[in-house]
């Protein structure tokens, strides 16, 4: 008689322990910490090994360097964050040109064009 009622005392906590392991997985897709629920993060379902989907978060890249008088993307100047910006050599930060990594190269063009034509005049 002993031993049934150990065997049936084994399986309530195999069921248990099953239930909990189901409400566990639930609350970890569920439950994020506070930081991550601000649409600062990226977000992409990523399947693991074990078959399950979650979530990761990544931060958003930083938006392309643009001209400071037309607005167009500057070419040569790299798409990362300014903590990132500062390890990098001063030489691949920006274009080694006049008004490099402010102004792109037609409007450069321009300013230098004008400020030779008020020299001359």
């Amino acid at each position: 008689m002993s031993s049934t009622k150990e065997l049936s005392l084994g399986f309530n906590k195999l069921i248990c322990k099953e239930r909990f392991l189901k409400v566990l997985r639930f609350f970890e897709q569920i439950m994020v910490e506070g930081r991550l629920k601000s649409r600062s993060y990226k977000r992409k379902k990523v399947r693991t090994p074990g078959g399950r989907l979650k979530t990761r978060y990544t931060r958003k890249r930083p938006g392309k360097a643009q001209c400071g008088e037309c607005g167009r993307p500057l070419a040569g100047v790299p798409r990362v964050k300014e903590t990132e910006m500062k390890k990098i050599p001063r030489t691949a930060r920006r274009p080694e040109r006049p008004f490099g990594g402010v102004l792109c190269s037609i409007c450069s063009r321009k300013e230098m064009i004008q400020k030779a034509r008020k020299t001359e005049i």
